[in-house]
């Protein structure tokens, strides 16, 4: 029998996602809050941008009451995993209305995700205490993943789709209740936001939604550690994403360029350029379910772990190869 309160958790999640838009749009349009086109942008209109509140808000109403049926620590692990998340998104929006110097952005990042773990190991210290720097550079890591890699109408709002329904999954296989009941959340919330983000005239998450988004992932993720889940499954549909922005950065700081500069070098973007928005998101969506799966079977021992892990490491290259091995193919039809 299903928790009712994870089935409420959830439902009132979607709910507050696909219908806060009707109330915040307008006010985001009204008080200039868009994003204009410019040489290194994937659009082409001017577009509300800040859609990320009403995702902010569905994040947190459906996390408050999904894992209510949970044993009470876990209860307070989703309390911290909610208000980590949700203090992310805050300073997301003071982003995206005001902006923040680098500097400030990455501290706040960094002592948020430190809090949140330690308040998490706090509530079950299940393993050492190194966790919690651990994860708080974690945090601020793939908080900053998700803001550079959304770029493209709908790759977030997928990503937040297949991290959350993998996590839930992993839930379900590991007996977590709460972890099936925060992937849940996760993946409706970003899920039903989707519904706006690919119809014209479009709408934006902005910086309080990719906020939101590496912080939700990387909280349940931590949380996830502390519950006993293997780190292979746990970090499975994140690879793409890690692959595509630290192989970006790491290339710019070779090179001495500025890594936090705006630039359209990230494989995502390239794609995005000769396929397309809605193409290139479902495709990184979908390798990123594969690289999932792959994971999951090698940390629960359905297949060897070097051949997950080989497996693994050989998709992500392959999609970073995808660009040069489009424009090998398009030069040889036009050669034909």
């Amino acid at each position: 029998m299903l928790d009712p309160f994870l089935v409420s958790g959830v439902v009132a999640a979607g709910l507050v996602s696909i219908l806060s838009p009707l109330v915040i749009r307008p006010i985001l349009a009204r008080r200039g809050v868009v994003d204009v086109p410019n040489e290194r942008s994937s659009h082409v209109s001017v577009t509300v941008r800040g859609g990320g509140i009403g995702v902010m808000a569905a994040f947190i109403v459906g996390g408050l009451i999904a894992p209510m049926g949970s044993q009470t620590s876990a209860v307070g692990v989703c309390l911290v995993i909610v208000v980590a998340a949700g203090t992310m998104a805050a300073v997301g929006l003071i982003e995206d209305l005001r902006g923040l110097a680098v500097g400030v952005r990455a501290s706040l990042q960094l002592l948020i995700g430190v809090l949140g773990s330690w308040a998490a190991w706090s509530i079950q210290p299940s393993i050492g205490a190194w966790i919690i720097p651990l994860g708080g550079l974690m945090f601020a890591l793939y908080v900053n993943v998700t803001n550079f890699m959304d770029g493209i109408n709908g790759i977030s709002g997928m990503h937040g789709l297949v991290v959350g329904g993998t996590f839930a999954a992993i839930g379900v296989h590991e007996s977590l209740s709460w972890l099936v009941a925060m992937g849940g959340v996760l993946a409706v919330s970003f899920g039903f936001f989707l519904w706006w983000n690919l119809r014209p005239p479009g709408y934006f998450l902005g910086d309080v939604g990719s906020y939101l988004l590496g912080g939700a992932v990387a909280a349940i993720a931590t949380g996830a550690a502390l519950g006993g889940v293997s780190p292979l499954a746990i970090v499975g549909p994140c690879i793409i994403y890690l692959t595509d922005s630290l192989t970006t950065i790491l290339g710019r700081a070779i090179r001495r360029e500025p890594v936090f500069k705006p630039h359209r070098l990230h494989t995502y973007q390239r794609l995005s350029d000769q396929h397309g928005h809605v193409r290139t998101a479902t495709l990184v969506s979908a390798l990123s379910v594969l690289t999932a799966t792959i994971c999951w079977m090698g940390a629960f021992g359905y297949v060897p772990l070097a051949t997950a892990v080989g497996l693994t490491a050989v998709i992500a290259l392959t999609y970073m190869a995808l660009p040069a091995l489009t424009r090998a193919f398009q030069r040889d039809r036009t050669s034909l």
